[in-house]
This record gives structure tokens, sequence and C-alpha cells, in this order.
């Protein structure tokens, strides 16, 4: 519903927005804080679909702070699927690294997918060197996250690959 919800308004970036969510799930995943995590939220959902706005947005971040206590409690001892689908940068020679990071952080591997994904539409668009400053940057978010020396490891590898 919240995916549909997205691709009816048309001037909601649902791929932003969906981001957002990304972002929301690891920060419940691993423990931050749910004030903290829902303040994010909120902030990341309002930059996504700036300057216009959209009412969906909105909703979304007054059900979180409403009902989100329930969905923070379960995070703390949920398992994610071992066949989770992972995408990767078209960007030559970074598969590797970008396999690493996956199992290196895999408490952040919805932000690492939909980093990935930003930055995959980014290169249909835009140059490499901006969608990479981009995905370095989307990846130290996640990476930071986590928190682990593992993860910061593989995403300094990744910062080092981008040329940054």
């Amino acid at each position: 519903m919240s995916y549909e919800s997205m691709n009816a308004d048309k001037k909601c970036w649902k791929h932003a927005v969906n981001h957002c969510c990304a972002v929301h799930d690891d920060c419940y995943g691993v423990q931050m804080g749910r004030d903290l995590c829902d303040d994010n939220f909120c902030s990341c959902l309002k930059n996504a679909t700036e300057p216009d706005g959209c009412g969906v947005t909105d909703m979304k971040c007054f059900l979180v702070q409403l009902f989100g206590q329930k969905a923070y409690d379960d995070s703390a001892s949920f398992v994610g699927s071992l066949e989770f689908p992972m995408i990767f940068p078209t960007i030559n020679g970074t598969n590797r690294e970008f396999q690493t990071i996956y199992e290196q952080c895999p408490q952040v591997k919805l932000t690492i997918k939909s980093c990935c994904l930003i930055a995959n539409l980014c290169l249909e668009k835009g140059n490499l060197s901006e969608c990479s400053v981009e995905l370095d940057g989307c990846v130290q978010q996640a990476a930071s996250m986590q928190n682990t020396e593992k993860c910061h490891l593989a995403a300094e590898r990744i910062h080092k690959l981008l040329g940054r």
C-alpha cells in the first residue's frame, strides 16, 4: 500500500522516499533509538519531497511516530531472509566490493541496496563522478549506522574504489 500510494502521486519522489524507508528500517534494526530513527525518517521524507511536499509522506511520518513502537521492538530480534535480492551499482569493477559490503554490513543491507538503486538511476541521467560521490556518501552513512569495524573497513574499500 505504501509503495502504491507513492506511485499514485506523481510529484512524490518514490525512490528517494523508498530510501528514507530503507534507512529507517535499518535504523530500527540496529536499535539506534526509536525517537532518533523516527525524527531522521521524518526529516528524510521532508528533504526527499522538497520543494513541493507530499501529503502521503506527512501521513507516513505521523503513522510511524504514532504506531512505531511495536515495529521498533520487533526489529531487535528480526533476522532477514538468506535470499536477500541485492542490487549492484552499474559502475565497472565494483561488484566484488559491493558483495563484500553486503556480507560485512548485514544490518544495513536495505540502505546499501537503496544506495545502489539511486546510484544506478543517477547513472542513467548523469555523470559518473557525481553519481560516485553520492553513492560513496550513502554507503558511508550506512556503515556509520551499523558501526562495526568490519562494516567500516568494507565501506573504506568502496570509498577508495570510487576514487574519493
